[in-house]
């Protein structure tokens, strides 16, 4: 994860020369580059499963994202048996959910990223649009949910710290 995203209309030569103001930016990624590295990791795009999975509920300026929401999602116990869960079954489970919060009023998956205890992410929800994840603050943040129910435990390592995404 890089902690610093550019607008995609900024070219090299723009990034680099608003470095001499803010040193992070000379090499931030692009939010169209960011996305690709993930994929290219392995991050497995379901944003055709998703309800406005390309778009989000609006716009969201990538100026004005100031940080990232860490959810979990109370669900899916079933996934802490010992054999892992199959990506049909996690897919399944992500429109379970995006069902969820169509009927609760909020247009649709409420995340932008999902990762499930197999160490599987998933890419639910276009980078540049807003999801329904905290209220009143979703112009500002990228939502991820943790699949699980982590009110009295804390997710599976894998889970938390799955870095290589290469499944």
């Amino acid at each position: 994860v890089t902690d610093i995203v550019a607008e995609d209309s900024l070219s090299a030569a723009e990034r680099a020369e608003r470095g001499s103001y803010a040193g992070c930016i000379a090499g931030a990624l692009s939010f169209a580059e960011y996305e690709r590295g993930l994929l290219a990791a392995g991050m497995i795009d379901v944003r055709q499963h998703i309800t406005n999975g390309y778009s989000g509920r609006y716009p969201l300026d990538p100026t004005a994202v100031i940080g990232i929401a860490i959810h979990h999602s109370v669900s899916g116990g079933h996934f802490y048996d010992e054999l892992p869960d199959t990506q049909d079954d996690e897919i399944f489970h992500l429109r379970v959910i995006d069902q969820y919060h169509i009927n609760q009023g909020w247009g649709g998956f409420g995340y932008h990223l999902a990762a499930f205890p197999s160490g599987r992410w998933y890419y639910c929800g276009d980078l540049t649009g807003a999801r329904a994840h905290v209220a009143s603050r979703n112009y500002e943040l990228i939502g991820v949910v943790l699949i699980g129910d982590f009110s009295a435990n804390v997710p599976p390592l894998l889970q938390m710290e799955r870095g290589d995404l290469e499944r």
